[in-house]
């Protein structure tokens, strides 16, 4: 059974002596074959799409676009590439940096089209550009910060429709990292004061990793980063800041999770925020809290405290995951990716999830890279999804040379398929097995199930993933019949349905279809 599994096979009994299965679910990715984007001879030097808060691809329509550091020339410079197919070809790669050593870049693009990058050069300033005709050219660089030479690193950009530019770095200007922020209304062509963000004062903690976004309808600016105040040990955790005044001015931090207790286990890294349509900020991070997971929290009061935290993938066979990136749609959904060392000893693999309930919980745990167990590495994922809800996440990857400097940058685009089985909820079920009969039915079908399962229960779900009827079976009992109708004893409509036996913590899935 693949990683994407799809339960649309017709069959009237399953049976199964070995098998994996998992919960029902509505809809899932599937992801496409993977599209090397950079166009020089793969495998020859490095390419990274290493980006603090993981955004370096952004998407409108059909159209993805991409940036990246890259070692071609002389230089490390920052290359930019876009798709016009859904990443099934890519454009001729452009670099858009200058002449000096430049890393960590950063991308955004607004509702019109404009696209915005950052990075920070080998002089540790930060630099921004601007394409507003798609990509096909990049205005003059601009400098961020307003300090030169400011030692500055890892910038993270968002933009907005009324041609505001908000970048937000590292900075070292008190011989320590601390969070800076500066704000452009010109789009990009020159940049305000910076302004400090974290509340840390003069102390000894270090504040890395930003990661930045924006509530349009309210001018509310969020950042959230890695924190280890109060005592610089290096233990992170995540905190973040709000300004409700499109920039000016930033609230105080506010720690995400709390995880009282100290310990090396228990700290956090690599945020990556979004802001939703309505205002809700999204974080998701690397935890190292009973090993290493993606975590998940939101705010609903625009950053004043957060509530509740998800661990996005807990399946047993993952060993490792970290790098993740955090997108959005206008519904309200959310997407990850991540890094992940599940498939093989010595391999890092690219997953994806998805929530439909707004972080509550996370499904369809799906691979999005295709290089199978070939012992190749797969690093820092980054993941945009378009106004039609389709997902599209890039990396670098080794595939073609087992080592650095070797790293290319790999490309798939993933679209929705229909009820599935999650990965994440997977258990082995031995000697389970259910008949339905006669299938298709009309008027009534029997369920058949073995005399060891112990407290059986099944359920009918539609073909949208919603329960429509629950059967509980007595103790030694094999046998029920199921006349078509829902919980209500209202008769269901023709169509294709789906049972799910349950014993315990195990379940078995197959087809029904009833016909008139």
């Amino acid at each position: 059974m693949s990683l994407k599994s799809c339960i649309f096979c017709s069959v009237i009994s399953i049976y199964s002596v070995f098998s994996v299965v998992g919960d029902l679910h509505a809809q899932c990715y599937t992801f496409g074959p993977n599209v090397r984007v950079n166009d020089d001879p793969a495998g020859s030097v490095h390419h990274t799409t290493l980006s603090s808060g993981g955004h370096t691809i952004a998407a409108r329509g059909d159209t993805v676009y991409l940036a990246w550091a890259d070692d071609r020339g002389p230089v490390r410079s920052i290359y930019f590439s876009k798709s016009v197919d859904k990443g099934l070809t890519w454009s001729e790669n452009r670099k858009v940096s200058g002449d000096d050593d430049s890393y960590f870049q950063s991308l955004a693009a607004d509702e019109k089209g404009y696209i915005y990058v950052v990075w920070s050069n080998d002089y540790s300033d930060i630099y921004h550009t601007r394409s507003t005709d798609g990509g096909e050219s990049f205005g003059p660089i601009t400098v961020v910060n307003d300090t030169i030479p400011s030692p500055g690193w890892f910038p993270s950009v968002a933009a907005d429709t009324c041609g505001n530019v908000y970048v937000a770095w590292e900075d070292f200007r008190q011989d320590k990292p601390d969070i800076y922020f500066a704000k452009s209304t010109d789009g990009g062509s020159s940049f305000g004061p910076s302004i400090r963000v974290d509340d840390t004062g003069t102390g000894d903690s270090h504040q890395w990793h930003p990661t930045i976004g924006v509530d349009r309808s309210e001018e509310c600016v969020h950042i959230a980063w890695m924190d280890d105040r109060p005592g610089g040990d290096l233990l992170f955790h995540i905190y973040s800041a709000t300004s409700t005044d499109g920039g000016e001015s930033f609230g105080p931090n506010v720690l995400v999770v709390d995880t009282s207790g100290g310990g090396s286990t228990e700290r956090q890294g690599d945020p990556s925020l979004v802001v939703g349509d309505d205002g809700v900020v999204y974080v998701v991070w690397t935890d190292f809290r009973g090993g290493t997971h993606i975590r998940f929290s939101k705010s609903i009061d625009h950053g004043d405290s957060f509530i509740g935290e998800t661990v996005v993938s807990s399946h047993p066979g993952s060993q490792s995951q970290a790098y993740a990136s955090l997108a959005h749609d206008s519904s309200g959904n959310l997407y990850v990716a991540w890094r992940d060392y599940m498939d093989w000893p010595s391999e890092f693999d690219i997953y994806f999830a998805m929530s439909t309930d707004g972080g509550d919980s996370f499904v369809c745990h799906t691979r999005v890279d295709d290089t199978g167990n070939d012992g190749s590495w797969q690093w820092n994922p980054t993941i945009a999804v378009n106004e039609n809800g389709d997902v599209f996440v890039a990396w670098e990857d080794d595939r073609h040379f087992p080592a650095p400097p070797g790293f290319d940058i790999y490309f798939a685009s993933g679209a929705l398929t229909g009820i599935y089985e999650d990965v994440n909820d997977w258990v082995i079920v031995d000697d389970l097995q259910v008949r339905v009969y006669p299938n298709p039915f009309s008027k009534c079908c029997w369920f058949r199930i073995p005399p060891s399962a112990s407290h059986p229960r099944i359920a009918i779900y539609n073909v949208m993933g919603q329960k429509v009827r629950g059967l509980y079976l007595s103790p030694g009992e094999q046998s029920m019949a199921w006349d078509g109708s829902d919980s209500q004893g209202r008769d269901l409509p023709p169509g294709h349905y789906f049972c799910r036996l349950s014993v315990g913590g195990e379940g078995k899935t197959t087809k029904l279809v009833k016909v008139h």
